[in-house]
């Protein structure tokens, strides 16, 4: 009977003693669970943060790859393509100029695709594009009206007026505009221009080249 007693005594204090080892080992789960848990979301935050890494890194090596093959494409197309641009001037005054006459610069200083023609005065365009147009009108004592032409539309005008005594103007216009192949550019008289200065003081020209 004393022994059974002992043995009932002896296997409460165990069952106690493993009751408390096993609340220990639970609260000892518990801890290694949210540690666990934590170690994930920092996993999957860096995993996450990798990815976007990735992807900005293919962008930018897409981004350098598209820039290079660009500066490849235009030294190619600078290399390729030949200078397009002119520059003429009045090689001296002219006077009794009517409307609708084309002004004759008869000096081409440039004319670096050889398409200005200096007898006729017309810029013939050698390669579709975007170009700038300008051109320089002086005048003495007079009013005079002049205007860009393509073809047979008006682009762009300039009017100079120095009516009083011994009074200089000069007008300097600039046209930039998307041309075709063969159009033919010239400057023409609209009204007034008796005549157009151009001396040791200063040239009334015309010029042009491509984008």
């Amino acid at each position: 009977m004393f022994y059974l007693l002992i043995l009932s005594l002896v296997s409460v204090a165990v069952t106690e003693l493993c009751s408390k080892e096993i609340q220990v080992l639970r609260n000892e789960n518990q801890i290694l669970r949210r540690i666990v848990n934590k170690v994930v979301d920092e996993l999957t935050e860096y995993k996450n943060a990798l990815d976007e890494l990735i992807v900005f890194k293919k962008s930018f090596e897409n981004y350098t790859t598209a820039r290079e093959n660009e500066r490849r494409m235009n030294d190619r197309r600078q290399t390729n393509s030949p200078v397009i641009a002119f520059h003429a001037f009045l090689s001296k005054s002219v006077s009794a100029l009517g409307i609708q006459h084309t002004v004759p610069f008869d000096e081409d200083m440039t004319d670096a695709a050889n398409k200005y023609n200096p007898y006729s005065h017309v810029f013939t365009v050698p390669e579709s594009g975007v170009y700038v147009f300008t051109w320089t009108i002086l005048i003495k004592n007079i009013r005079c009206s002049t205007e860009l032409v393509v073809n047979a539309a008006v682009t762009g005008r300039s009017y100079p007026d120095s009516e009083r005594d011994d009074e200089n103007d000069t007008s300097t216009v600039i046209v930039i505009r998307q041309v075709a192949k063969d159009d033919v550019i010239f400057v023409r008289v609209n009204s007034g221009c008796s005549s157009i200065r151009s001396d040791q003081y200063g040239r009334s020209s015309f010029s042009g080249w491509k984008l």
